[in-house]
């Protein structure tokens, strides 16, 4: 229970007088449809990546859009380690060879793709044996049980360009829910944690907003004294500034600056299938849907 990869163990015995050969083939295949779990996230929510993806000890994530499998684009050789997998917003399932080499393949036939690794040939003396291993995951995208089962995988927890910011945020709201034990609340102390850090930068903001208010009424005035007069206008104002201690930028620079934080908290949020069906208060039953009352 709550255990995802399963290891796949081929035992050849070659019992026959002749050496015999062979490959140990993995594949998945998936047809075009949508991404099942975006069906009820509401038309505000950003699209997360469905397709195929592999990787290699050298190269950890990489991803293989579907309308490229037939392009024969994936043609990279991995040893153990290495996976090859298919990605949607909270599940994954990947194939990872294990103690031997394999060389990745893609292709699409009919509308239906396939993804996977064919072992490089196999010889077995006559009247000799030998195993052959592999782990297929398929399950939801927890990234303690990914990253235990290749390089790479956990990556498929696809938070974007912000993955730093939101990898980060991530960890301090499952450090949280480890103590409180509810998601709900976890994400309400980690907003709290985020907006007192991000406070000093609000505050300047604030006070330098309410110092362009108290000073509108005298730039009006000197659009009025000065009127088409471009260049002695903006002179003015410019003066202005300096003699009331205003940056014209002081209101929104602050808050440009605050912009990829709450991004990266909404990837935090939103990529990550802890929240699935997981519980708040009352009629909120499930964390990554929206609240079916708006309130």
């Amino acid at each position: 229970h709550d255990k995802y990869p399963i290891d796949v163990s081929y035992q050849i015995q070659n019992q026959s007088a002749n050496q015999w050969q062979g490959q140990l083939f993995a594949q998945l295949k998936r047809d075009a449809s949508k991404d099942p779990g975006m069906s009820d996230k509401g038309a505000l929510s950003m699209a997360t990546y469905l397709g195929g993806a592999w990787g290699t000890p050298d190269e950890p994530y990489n991803k293989l859009k579907f309308n490229n499998f037939s392009d024969s684009e994936l043609t990279a050789t991995t040893s153990d380690s290495g996976w090859v997998g298919i990605v949607q917003h909270y599940f994954v399932s990947a194939w990872t060879p294990e103690n031997f080499t394999g060389n990745f393949f893609s292709r699409e036939t009919a509308g239906e793709y396939f993804i996977g690794f064919n072992s490089q040939p196999i010889n077995i003396a006559a009247n000799k044996q030998a195993t052959l291993t592999a782990t297929l995951y398929a399950g939801p995208k927890v990234q303690s049980e990914l990253k235990d089962v290749a390089v790479g995988l956990n990556q498929t927890v696809d938070y974007g360009l912000l993955w730093p910011i939101s990898k980060i945020l991530f960890a301090i709201l499952d450090g949280i829910h480890k103590i409180i034990g509810n998601w709900g609340w976890a994400i309400i102390v980690l907003t709290i944690i985020v907006k007192a850090v991000l406070y000093p930068l609000t505050n300047a903001s604030y006070r330098s907003m309410a110092k362009m208010r108290a000073a509108a009424p005298k730039l009006q005035a000197i659009k009025e004294k000065y009127g088409d007069d471009r260049m002695a206008q903006q002179q003015a104002m410019m003066q202005l500034y300096k003699d009331e201690k205003i940056n014209p930028l002081g209101g929104c620079l602050p808050m440009l600056l605050q912009i990829p934080v709450f991004i990266g908290l909404y990837w935090a949020l939103f990529a990550s299938v802890e929240l699935r069906q997981a519980p708040w208060l009352g009629w909120i039953t499930d964390l990554s849907r929206p609240d079916p009352f708006y309130i």
